[in-house]
């Protein structure tokens, strides 16, 4: 069989952008390390993750919030606390 020349799928770009989000929120490595504390299944409050990455909870906050919004992580509110998670297994 002759092989096929390679045509890339219509929506190659919202993968890439896709990707790109991930990686550039995965950059830095306080959100590295929030990210592997994560791994152990737990969720954690933003004041222990503030603590696990050595960073102020102004600046944990801001991490939190580039993970959310790259769809890493998700918030689950519990009465008036609120913990981080990884969004899923995988």
């Amino acid at each position: 069989a002759t092989p096929q020349p390679h045509n890339a799928p219509d929506d190659s770009e919202a993968l890439e952008n896709a990707i790109v989000g991930v990686v550039a929120a995965m950059a830095d490595a306080s959100r590295v390390k929030m990210l592997s504390a994560l791994m152990d299944g737990r969720a954690w409050t933003a004041t222990e993750l503030s603590a696990v990455t050595d960073v102020a909870p102004s600046t944990a906050s801001a991490h939190l919030n580039r993970l959310i919004n790259s769809g890493l992580i998700v918030c689950v509110a519990q009465g008036r606390h609120r913990y981080y998670r990884l969004t899923g297994s995988d």
